[in-house]
């Protein structure tokens, strides 16, 4: 686990997200949930930050990954896209893995 932040943190979902969550196996559109919780209120979860970027970052959830940026500013998570692993790290309708 990797601490995020120090002080709790709104969540927002932007433009695609909420669909996203709600496409996904009950159970674990719950444990997201309770993840995204637990990031913002303790800054602790299975974060990394995304590759070639310093703002955005990935928290894992057993098989699903909620890419995200944090504006600490407004003290705010911003989540920008969830999906399972499987079918997110696919490019052109292959997978990058050769």
């Amino acid at each position: 686990m990797r601490r995020l932040a120090g002080v709790p943190l709104q969540i927002r979902f932007q433009s695609d997200s909420p669909k996203e969550l709600l496409q996904l196996a009950p159970h674990d559109a719950v444990a997201v949930r309770e993840a995204l919780g637990e990031l913002a209120l303790t800054g602790l979860g299975d974060v990394r930050p995304l590759a070639g970027s310093k703002e955005s970052f990935r928290l894992r959830v057993g098989k699903v990954r909620i890419e995200f940026y944090v504006e600490p500013d407004v003290q705010l998570l911003v989540a920008t896209r969830i999906f399972y692993r499987q079918e997110g790290y696919k490019t052109k309708g292959r997978s990058r893995r050769r």
